[in-house]
This record gives structure tokens, sequence and C-alpha cells, in this order.
């Protein structure tokens, strides 16, 4: 304890002691009669009324009792200074030691989400891989009985591996707080699926149902941000799959249109009939702070869909269980439905399982007038791409840096019919390479179509389109949308009068004919 906080501290207990007699003694007086009166006036020793001064009696007693209270304050100070200095210095070393761990919590923050992010990235690409290479020998013909079937399982796998890597990144993303959402169409089926395949593989051996309700006129298409709102039905059912160990999990999802016919409610409505919560827990998901245990995990859902300007809300009644509903403004995208077909493919959770059927009869239409510049850093990308592109039998020349991509185009000795461009390389990015390739002033340079490759949860699709990208296409890429890609950007029709789009009939697809230019099936 320094002796300028003594000080401080004697300095402030006599004040506030002077201070609270002041106040009594002068309500005191205020309140007593103290106006001159001959017989209580005394003349002060050594002068007559006029020369001496006359104190009266009151006056005098108010001026001692001030000198005593005063020295009392003092002593009192004094005495409880050590005390009250005690008290400040160690409020003072709380305070310090919070800010500290306040930093130091941030900092960790940041450290984890990094990390994640990192972790993402790495094991990224190894699934991305894997995914790409099955599905090609899939579609090749050549295996069949167990092998197909084991190749298969190798396929679905990685799918949900792949959702699982998506969740955490947004969860890491949620978590700080640092992201930003984003407006794009995309399909609804592919939402739905992407929630519900990965959590239904928690429910293992477990006695639970778990009954997915959609029905066939549910939009196809609506625009908003997908990843976070699979993250949020993602999240409700995790929770409800991890904390059941029998009886029913029940997800339905409707889509009520806005009075004015712009927009429309997602609406998501999880029951749980084993699950009772407590009052405190159901409060906890209409609340600003949620506990720690079985709710904790609502903390970054709730502020995701208050981002969206939605609501979330839980009800529970003892022998019914409990009901999660979220509602979610989305922008309408067209009239479409996605139809019977589809709707029973999500209903029984076959829906990627039959993508990847469609894409395995994709049929790719030999170009070999076409040639095209993959620029990608990564080596294994690099080669699958070249093997995704053989069937087509163009001529697939490869760099692995932004500097390459751009000395070849400024060179013209082959004038390519596209660039497949990565986004994530070191030194120069996708996004400045095209903008140098468009900088070069060329009539070659400003109208060679670009195509993106980007990983999912990177910046919108405008944002590409904004920089020179004539479309994107999101690793891993999937042999339907590279088609899909190669027929839009690559394919001359002057050159190949005959080239017509291959389609899968519409039986036969969950989404025949349905698929959108922007490749995000």
């Amino acid at each position: 304890m320094t002796v300028r906080a003594k000080v401080f501290s004697a300095l402030a207990a006599a004040s506030i002691l002077i201070s609270a007699a002041s106040v009594k003694i002068s309500s005191l007086i205020a309140r007593a009669d103290l106006s001159p009166a001959p017989e209580r006036n005394l003349i002060l020793p050594g002068g007559d009324n006029a020369g001496g001064g006359r104190i009266t009696g009151a006056k005098r007693g108010v001026r001692a009792a001030f000198a005593v209270l005063g020295l009392l304050g003092c002593a009192a100070a004094y005495f409880a200074s050590p005390k009250i200095s005690r008290r400040l210095m160690k409020t003072a070393d709380e305070n310090v030691k919070l800010r500290r761990m306040r930093e130091y919590s941030a900092l960790d923050l940041h450290a984890r989400c990094d990390s994640i992010a990192n972790l993402n990235e790495a094991m990224r690409t190894p699934v991305s891989a894997i995914m790409e290479l099955s599905e090609m020998s899939l579609a090749s013909g050549r295996i069949t009985g167990e092998d197909y079937e084991n190749l298969e399982k190798i396929y679905s796998s990685c799918v949900t591996l792949s959702d699982f890597i998506k969740e955490a990144a947004a969860i890491s993303g949620a978590e700080h707080r640092s992201f930003d959402l984003v407006s794009e169409e995309y399909l609804t089926p592919d939402l739905v699926s992407g929630a519900a395949a990965p959590n239904a593989i928690l429910l293992g051996d477990k006695g639970v149902k778990f009954v997915l309700d959609i029905d066939e006129s549910f939009p196809l298409r609506l625009k908003g941000d997908e990843l976070k709102l699979r993250q949020v039905f993602s999240g409700i059912l995790s929770n409800a799959f991890k904390h059941t160990h029998k009886g029913l999990v029940e997800w339905k999802l409707s889509c009520e249109p806005d009075p004015g016919g712009v927009n429309a409610h997602l609406v998501s409505v999880v029951l749980v009939t084993e699950r009772h919560l407590t009052r405190e827990e159901a409060d906890a998901v209409m609340s600003d702070s949620v506990p720690e245990g079985p709710m904790h995990g609502f903390s970054a859902i709730k502020h995701i869909v208050k981002l969206m300007g939605g609501d979330i809300s839980a009800e529970s009644e003892r022998g019914k269980g409990s009901v999660f509903t979220v509602r979610v403004p989305q922008a309408k995208s067209g009239g479409e439905t996605i139809g019977r077909r589809t709707a029973e493919c999500l209903r029984s959770l076959r829906f990627a399982g039959s993508k990847r059927r469609c894409a395995s009869r994709t049929v790719r239409e030999s170009i070999p007038y076409a040639s095209v510049l993959v620029v990608d850093d990564s080596e294994s990308d690099l080669e699958i791409t070249k093997k995704l592109l053989k069937p087509y039998g163009m001529r697939v020349d490869c760099v692995d840096s932004g500097n390459a991509a751009v000395e070849l185009i400024m060179a013209e000795d082959v004038r390519y019919d596209a660039i497949l461009l990565d986004r994530e390389m070191p030194l120069m990015d996708g996004v400045e390479t095209a903008r140098l390739i468009r900088g070069i002033g060329t009539e070659y340079a400003d109208s060679v179509p670009i195509i993106a490759l980007s990983s999912e949860g990177t910046p919108s699709e405008d944002m590409f389109l904004k920089n020179g990208f004539q479309a994107v296409l999101t690793k891993p890429i999937g042999i339907t949308r590279l088609n899909e890609a190669v027929n839009l950007c690559i394919r001359d029709r002057q050159k190949d009068p005959c080239a017509q789009e291959q389609q899968m009939p519409r039986e036969e697809s969950p989404l025949a004919g349905k698929t959108r230019a922007g490749f995000a099936v």
C-alpha cells in the first residue's frame, strides 16, 4: 500500500464524515431558535458589547462541534485508510486481471478459429480429391458388383465428411462473429439434404426414428445465404439427435409467402418427442444468453438467425416433447417446385445418391477443337481437373501460378477457349490474376471466359462476376457442374452445330431440367 493511497483514502473518509456531520448539525440549527435574546447573550472578557463583539451560545457550540467532528473524522480516516486502500487496490488489481483475461480470450478465440480454418482447408483438398476420383471411376462403367457398391459407399462417406467440414467452417465463423451474410440463389434440395443426411448418421443404433416432412410443392430455388441456413438447421438437428435416445425426431419444412409477394418465410419445425426442456432452457432459446449444457450450442444459431432477420422459439410440454421453430425470410427465385420425385428422395435421405447416379449418366460430348488453361497451385487438383476434362478430348494446359497464366495470355501462342482459375493461390490469388488478364487490353484478353474454382464458404458468386469471371465452380467440382460449364462457356455452336447439352430424362433425375447456370447443384 502506497503513501499516496493512504493520503487520498484518509482525505476521502474525512470529507465524508465531516460532510455527514455538517448536514446533521445544519438541520438541527435550522430547527433551533437562534434569534438574539438578552438573557442568552454573553459578554466576552476584555470588551464591551460593541467593541468585543457578542457570540451567541448556539454559535459557539456549532464551532466547537465542527472542530471536534473534524478531529474525530481525521482520526477515523487515518485508522480506516489501510482497510479502504486495500479494498481499492484489490478492486483495481481485479479490473486489470479481467481486462487481461478478456484480451487473452479474444486472442485465443481468433487463434482457435484460424486453426479450424487451416484444418478445414487441409482436409478439404484430399476429401475433394477422393470424391472426384470416386465419381469418375463410378461413371466410367468399368467397375461392377461389390467393388461398385464399396466405391459408392466411399463416395457417400466423403459427401458426408465434406458437409461436416463446411459445418465446422460455419461454426468457426459464427463463434467470432466475423462472417458476412451473402444473398445468392440456391437449390433448396441441396440445403435440406446437406443438413439432414450428415446428422442422420448420429442416430447409429439408437431406437430413434427420423422423419423428414417436405411437400412436393416446396420451392426449388430461393435466394439467401445457403451455408448459414444449413448451419442453423444442422445445429438444431444435431442437438436433437445427440440428446435423444428413443422416440421420434421430426423435421417439417414449409415456405410461407409474404403478403407482398416479393419474399417468403422459410419455416423449419423440429419436433423431439423424448426431450423435455426445463423452463430455464426454453427461456434461454429466446434470450440473449445461453447457459452451459445441452442448450449451449444455440448461441451461434440464434446469432445467425437474428442477423438474417428471422426468429427462433422453443416450446416444451411434458409427455409430448419439445418443438423448435425457426422462421427466416428468403427472397423468391422463380416459381418452380421440387416435384414429387425429389421430395421422395429427400424424405428417404437418398438425394445425394440420386444426384450422383444422374451425374454418372451425364453424356460428355467430345469437343476436340477446344483448348483450356487450368490455373491451380495444387498439383493434385490440377491432375484431377485434367482427368475430369479428358472425356471432352480437348487440349488442357496447366500452370501453377497466376503470373504464369498472365504471361501465357499476353503471349497468345495459344488462344484458349476458357481459363479455369483457382481463387486461393499464394503470391497472386485468382481475383488479382483475373484483374491483370482483363487489364492486358487486347480483345482476346478482354473476352476469354474465366471460370472461378472456389471452395465452399468463400466470397459470393456476385463478387466473382463483378471481377471479370463468367462462372463459378465450387470444389469438389463434380461431373454435372463441369459439363454445364463446358456447354455454357467452351462449346462453340458454330464449330460444333450438332452439339446439344445432354440432360437426364425427367423421370430419372430428381432435378431433371432444373439445374441453374450458376453450377451450384
